[in-house]
């Protein structure tokens, strides 16, 4: 209720931004009619994809409480954020929608 819209759209898959057909989905009926600030929309996703990316390396290196296979899955995790670009691109269809300054 106290974060913007915004906040939420970072859920929804990139398919929504690029398409424009947000008003058809499910999901922003019930925002109603409402115009979507990329900004923070971009700000949202990239802020996810680090806070994903630093989780990983915190669970590879600082947590002494998990085994190896926990620690392999945040491995593995990293490479799907980096490598397959699970989240990059959603924060990257998002930056799209920005103008560039000047």
């Amino acid at each position: 209720m106290l974060a913007p819209k915004e906040r939420d759209f970072i859920f929804v898959s990139e398919s929504a931004d690029v398409s424009g057909r947000e008003e058809t989905s499910a999901f922003f009926q019930g925002y109603g009619q409402t115009e979507i600030d990329w900004i923070a929309l971009a700000y949202y996703r990239w802020e996810r994809v680090i806070q994903d990316l630093i989780e990983c390396a915190r669970t590879v290196f600082f947590r002494d409480d998990l085994g190896e296979e926990s620690k392999a899955d945040a491995v593995h995790l990293f490479d799907m954020i980096v490598m397959e670009g699970r989240g990059i691109q959603a924060a990257q269809a998002a930056t799209a929608h920005i103008p560039m300054a000047g």
